[in-house]
């Protein structure tokens, strides 16, 4: 699995813009935006396999660069694996 940042979202699509070379692996997405209050809108961090993110549309920004365009409500929150062990006196 690959972790990336995003910025911010793309707000007149409600989605997040992840540039096609990123795209190598599942993907554990955090998005870092912050509103006006210092509030994290998207607190967690989501999940979205990669077979699923190259059949988005993709978009060219201004600055050259080929982005999948991922509604936000598509992604999971990735909840991490833990181990649950009970530790027991014995």
């Amino acid at each position: 699995m690959k972790r990336i940042t995003i910025k911010e979202p793309i707000w007149s699509k409600k989605a997040i813009g992840i540039a096609t070379w990123k795209v190598t692996d599942n993907l554990i997405i955090s998005i870092s935006y912050v509103n006006k209050h210092g509030i994290r809108i998207f607190p967690y961090d989501y999940f979205i396999e990669k077979e699923k993110v190259i059949k988005y549309p993709i978009m060219q920004l201004k600055n050259n660069v080929t982005v999948y365009i991922v509604p936000i409500k598509d992604l999971k929150i990735y909840k991490k694996e833990t181990n649950n062990k009970n530790n027991k006196d014995e």
